[in-house]
């Protein structure tokens, strides 16, 4: 009497089971649903990329002057980078420029061109002789990490006197 018993509970219990999940508005089967069998369905572009991007310039410390074009590379091992910026600083005065003047806000950052991994920054101010420039470059990925620390190279300057140095 015993085995007849356990059989209709089971098929009872079987038939709750199916009931429930064909009902409209039910949850989905889930890992976290012990009554499914099922497992937890991956997410596509659901990946949290936290990992900040980098940069670094190809060339080493060089002479430069207003329209001497620097380059350099990007990484990113999440979605790519999006963009690089750059900043221009006078290292007798740390003067940086904001694009149009030179200031003593460290602040202020220009857009570089970028090509698939490639950024390109052209020097937009005569650079005077004898006096050094700190250029610095971050990357920034399209989730909007940014690099955590600037990569720098130092210029000598090769203009004659520029007027638009103050």
């Amino acid at each position: 009497m015993r085995q007849p018993f356990l059989s209709v509970c089971a098929l009872v219990g079987i038939m709750m089971i199916s009931w429930w999940f064909g009902k409209p508005g039910s949850p989905p089967p889930s890992a976290d649903n012990p009554l499914s069998a099922s497992t937890k369905p991956q997410v596509k572009g659901a990946v949290s990329d936290t990992m900040p991007p980098t940069s670094h310039w190809n060339a080493t410390d060089q002479s430069a002057g207003l329209g001497t074009v620097l380059t350099g590379e990007t990484s990113d091992l999440g979605d790519g980078v999006s963009t690089v910026v750059v900043q221009l600083q006078r290292a007798t005065d740390k003067a940086v420029w904001d694009g149009s003047r030179w200031q003593a806000s460290v602040g202020a950052t220009l857009d570089t061109t970028l090509r698939g991994t490639t950024f390109f920054y052209t020097i937009p101010v005569p650079l005077l002789i004898n006096t050094s420039y700190v250029v610095r470059s971050q990357a920034i990925d399209a989730r909007g990490n940014t690099q955590t620390t600037w990569s720098e190279i130092t210029l000598r300057g090769r203009d004659q006197g520029a007027a638009q140095q103050r």
